[in-house]
């Protein structure tokens, strides 16, 4: 057998209600070389049970005791036949051409060894566009400043992102495993500080946050995350792109924010004496001086008043 030209890892932890239309959303594709490898990191709920219905050969089911999110995709690249691997989570969809116009990105660049788009966050009712960067065609770039286009917001997602496989294996370059969030950052800045990456300017991807990932109603970056200060440790030894101090001076500023609403003030104002207002990000340094001054019992009362709305949509 032929092998394909797309391996679709989709990690799975307890998605009973989400992952049927992941799956569905890849077996829709436009384009149907790829074969879809769904690793199941030892669900507790009916996720596997809502995929035993599906005969399509395509779909491999792969199953491992719970370790998380970069354990389950680095068994998925492991396990991978295509050419190139795609990610995509199991409670976010592909838009129908998503594969195809990778694939023709893929031929227009075949330099670059990472090719992603840009996408939808979901929430509820409401589809918004992601940040897209300035003066890439429609027919798509190579991303030349990817840290300056980051540190202003994140202009793909771990669902509209594919890679190919032998840059994990030629680099020994893995998903980070046992680190809590922004364990896929530190593949993605490694792409940007060692190779190419294609970008098509067209959102194809869906990206669902839900009420339980909203900024409004959690503090997820009070503490420094494991890829930031390897990447810290990286510019204090020289190994510097444009941006990246860009980057971290932003990074910085929103978990001072996220101190500041957790009610811890003095990291906060540790980090803005670290940093000082930022021009670049003025709105940003703005809110944090306003929360510095707003006792922390107001704050937490309109944080109240925010997380009841929502709740009531």
């Amino acid at each position: 057998m032929i092998n394909p030209r797309f391996s679709v890892v989709i990690p799975l932890y307890n998605k009973q209600d989400h992952i049927l239309t992941s799956v569905e959303s890849v077996l829709l594709q436009s384009f149907n070389d790829f074969e879809i490898l769904v690793v199941d990191d030892g669900s507790t709920d009916n996720s596997y049970a809502r995929l035993e219905n599906i005969t399509d050969p395509r779909l491999k089911i792969l199953h491992k005791s719970n370790s998380g999110v970069s354990s389950a995709r680095n068994m998925g690249i492991k396990h991978a036949k295509g050419q190139y691997v795609a990610f995509l989570d199991a409670d976010d969809e592909y838009e129908n051409d998503f594969l195809l116009e990778v694939s023709k990105l893929f031929e227009r660049f075949p330099q670059a060894d990472a090719g992603a788009t840009a996408y939808f966050r979901c929430c509820m009712d409401q589809k918004a566009q992601s940040y897209i960067p300035e003066n890439i065609p429609n027919s798509g770039g190579l991303i030349t400043d990817f840290f300056k286009h980051w540190a202003f917001d994140s202009f793909f997602c771990a669902s509209s992102i594919v890679v190919k496989k032998n840059y994990f294996h030629d680099h020994d370059k893995w998903f980070p495993e046992g680190e809590p969030m922004g364990e896929d950052q530190e593949v993605w800045f490694h792409i940007a500080e060692h190779s190419l990456l294609a970008y098509l300017p067209i959102c194809l991807s869906n990206y669902n946050l839900g009420i339980e990932n909203s900024l409004t109603t959690t503090n997820k970056f009070t503490l420094e995350l494991p890829f930031v200060t390897r990447l810290k440790t990286r510019v204090a030894n020289g190994i510097v792109l444009p941006g990246q101090m860009l980057y971290l001076h932003k990074y910085d500023i929103e978990r001072a924010i996220n101190n500041a609403l957790s009610g811890n003030k003095h990291e906060a104002f540790k980090l803005l004496k670290e940093h000082g207002v930022s021009f670049a990000f003025i709105k940003l340094s703005l809110l944090l001086v306003i929360l510095l001054i707003t006792p922390v019992s107001v704050i937490n009362a309109l944080r109240s008043l925010r997380r009841k709305k929502n709740e009531t949509r």
